[in-house]
C-alpha cells in the first residue's frame, strides 16, 4: 500500500494562535470534485489510459489511473537527517542543522524554501507502539511544524491529533496532512485528511464517515498552481482499493 512524507537544536514551542473550528467535509466515490487535467490526463488523449502492465499494482489496485501515477511518482527528499549522541534526529539542510525531535518523518518544500514536516517531539512511548493501561493510552504523538527562514520553528497542527504525512503547496499558502483525532483516552480515530490554510489559520477536514479505521487517506500532490490536491484513499486490513482523488481548492 502506498505510505499514505529545531531551530539550531533546540526545540521551540510557539504559542499558536486561536483557529477557527474545522469544518467537516466528507469524501467519497460521489462526492469527490470533478476532475481537472493532471500531469497524467494531459499526456494522454481524452478517455484513454498509457498501457501500462497491471500486475505489479493489482494487490494495491485497480485502477489504471492510480497505476500510472503509482509508476511515475517520486517522493522529493528534502534535507538529511543525522542520529546524534542523545539519540534523536537532526535535520540539516545543507551543512546548517535546522530542527531536532525524537523522530522526524516525511518533509515538504515549499518555492520560498518554506519547509513542513511532521516529527515527534514528546518523550513518552510513540502512540504506534504504546499499549493500553487501564483502558487508556499516554503516549506522543506526531505533529506537523512549520519551519521558515528567519522564523522560530513553528507547531501547526490541531491539539491532540496525531498528524503526518505534511504536503506544503508551492506557493506556501496551504498544507496538506493526514490526522488522527485523540480521543479522551488516548486513542486515535480513523484516518481524515486535514488542509490548513495559512493565511486564515483555518482547517477543513476531509474523510469518508463510513469507513472503519482501517481507511487510509493522504495527500499525493499540488497541482493546478496549488489550487488542487490530488489524494489517494484505501481501506481495509490489507489494502488493495486505492483511488486517485481530486480536491478543488476554492
Amino acid at each position: 500500500m502506498m505510505g499514505v512524507i529545531i531551530l539550531f537544536g533546540f526545540c521551540c514551542t510557539m504559542p499558536l494562535q486561536r483557529r477557527t473550528p474545522p469544518s467537516s467535509v466528507p469524501i467519497s466515490p460521489n462526492q469527490a470534485s470533478p476532475k481537472i487535467n493532471s500531469p497524467i490526463e494531459a499526456s494522454a488523449p481524452v478517455n484513454k489510459v498509457h498501457s501500462i502492465d497491471m500486475n505489479p499494482f493489482k494487490s494495491i489496485t485497480s485502477s489504471e489511473e492510480m497505476a500510472q501515477l503509482l509508476n511515475s511518482y517520486r517522493l522529493v527528499k528534502v534535507g538529511r537527517t543525522l542520529f546524534t549522541a542523545d539519540k534523536e534526529q537532526q535535520l540539516f539542510i545543507g551543512d546548517q542543522p535546522i530542527f531536532k525531535a525524537k523522530k522526524i518523518g516525511r518533509r515538504s518544500k515549499a518555492t520560498d524554501g518554506t519547509i513542513a514536516l511532521d516529527a515527534i517531539t514528546g518523550n513518552q512511548t510513540p502512540i504506534d507502539r504504546a499499549e493500553p493501561i487501564d483502558g487508556k493510552i499516554s503516549a506522543s504523538y506526531n505533529e506537523i511544524w512549520l519551519i521558515a527562514a528567519g522564523k522560530q520553528p513553528e507547531k501547526i497542527s490541531p491539539t491532540d491529533v496525531d498528524a503526518i504525512n505534511p504536503l506544503i503547496s508551492q506557493d506556501g499558502n496551504r498544507i496538506a496532512f493526514t490526522g488522527r483525532a485523540i480521543n479522551e483516552a488516548g486513542f486515535p480515530g480513523p484516518r481524515q485528511l486535514y488542509i490548513l490554510d495559512l493565511r486564515t489559520s483555518q482547517y477543513t477536514i476531509f474523510n469518508n464517515p463510513d469507513q472503519k479505521h482501517d481507511y487510509q487517506i493522504g495527500a499525493i500532490d499540488w497541482i493546478d498552481g496549488g489550487n488542487t490536491l490530488r489524494v489517494f484513499t484505501d481501506y481495509g486490513e490489507t489494502g488493495g482499493h486505492a483511488e486517485l482523488k481530486y480536491i478543488k481548492i476554492p
